[in-house]
């Protein structure tokens, strides 16, 4: 589900937020910290992603270790 993600990608992902907040910026420090909130909204989320498929393939690792314990268990009992 992670994407690769390149800059332009990533700008577009911000200015789709600040579209959100645009309406409540008044001043020049608020359209600094707008925009710092948003790119911290997107590398969040995107940190995130890579957490849920990082976790996702751990398990998958942890599954074949498993199996191939299981399997040299069964070979070792085969051979005594």
């Amino acid at each position: 589900m992670s994407k690769n993600i390149n800059f332009d990608s990533y700008t577009r992902l911000i200015d789709e937020i600040l579209l959100d907040i645009r309406p409540y910026i008044r001043t020049e420090g608020e359209q600094l910290l707008g925009s710092l909130l948003a790119q911290v909204m997107v590398k969040s989320n995107l940190v995130a992603e890579e957490h849920i498929e990082l976790k996702k393939a751990y398990q998958d690792l942890r599954k074949g270790y498993d199996e191939m314990k299981n399997l040299v268990f069964e070979i070792s009992k085969k051979q005594q």
